[in-house]
């Protein structure tokens, strides 16, 4: 058994959800250093302030009401592996709820007069 099986092989996910979760993770930590040292691609100015955030939550819904219709379905977990057609609904979901709640977070640090920095 090579090094691969046995660390990976073990984990109860479909192989190509699992490559997305490693891309996605990547993407995130460089959103989330973005959004703490105030690089945030023009929430809180003046025009269209939340629009960014309306369209976040607006995906996260979506992918909400598809997790659930793939729930329903038996898609999700079949035969003790998180599928695809489940997971990355999951996965996405996750991805922006952790963008918003750290965008809260700035939000409420800076509103409190503390800084990272």
């Amino acid at each position: 058994m090579t090094l691969w099986e046995e660390c990976v092989g073990a984990l109860p996910i479909e192989f190509s959800l699992l490559m997305m979760a490693c891309l996605m993770v990547g993407c995130l930590v460089v959103i989330l250093y973005d959004i703490w040292k105030d690089a945030y691609w023009g929430i809180r100015q003046a025009s269209g302030s939340n629009a960014a955030i309306v369209l976040m939550v607006a995906v996260m819904v979506m992918q909400y009401l598809s997790f659930r219709g793939h729930a329903s379905a038996g898609n999700v977990i079949v035969d003790g592996i998180l599928t695809w057609d489940g997971g990355i609904y999951l996965l996405i979901f996750a991805f922006f709820a952790l963008i918003i709640v750290n965008l809260l977070l700035k939000a409420w640090v800076d509103k409190r007069g503390g800084s990272a920095e």
